[in-house]
């Protein structure tokens, strides 16, 4: 009999620590945006608008493409990683940047994901007890490496959905 009541309170408990951790993990609020603007006549090149609305600096380091498809929205492998305002853009408290940054030509349509981290969480120092452990675990166990960053305080905005712009011809001008 003591047995099953054990048994009962090692699953409540064991659900109640699963709650905790999906409500810990949850997407932060978007105080960090970013925009597609247009593509310059290149259409190899696309500008795009990053805002802070965050209450210190933000640097986005890098930023990758996701392809649209019928699974929803897949991590464009031909692109790769794509290096934003020489590998650090800073963005100041409650400011815009603009950029430029080459954009896939093959179909799409696609959407511009940023790595973004605020000033005061460069580096692993500052990261609190639970949240250190469980963000050297995270890796071996093959989480994702949205869910790591946002353990850790990172931001991944999303711009929304472009497609590459036709050429402009001479004859059109």
């Amino acid at each position: 009999m003591r047995y099953l009541k054990h048994k009962k309170l090692l699953v409540l408990g064991t659900l109640a620590c699963l709650c905790l951790a999906l409500l810990w993990l949850q997407a932060p609020q978007p105080f960090v945006r970013v925009t597609f603007l247009y593509s310059t006549n290149d259409t190899r090149i696309g500008v795009f608008r990053l805002e802070n609305d965050l209450t210190e600096p933000v640097h986005a380091i890098q930023g990758v493409f996701e392809r649209k498809s019928r699974h929803g929205w897949v991590l464009d492998t031909d692109a790769g990683a794509v290096e934003v305002g020489g590998g650090d853009l800073r963005v100041g408290t409650a400011a815009t940047r603009v950029f430029q940054i080459f954009v896939p030509t093959n179909a799409g349509p696609y959407r511009l994901v940023l790595f973004c981290c605020p000033e005061s969480k460069v580096g692993a120092a500052y990261v609190p007890g639970p949240r250190r452990s469980l963000g050297r675990l995270m890796p071996l166990l093959g989480v994702p490496i949205r869910w790591q960053g946002r353990v850790a305080g990172w931001y991944f905005p999303a711009s929304q959905s472009f497609r590459k712009a036709p050429p402009i011809e001479q004859g059109q001008l």
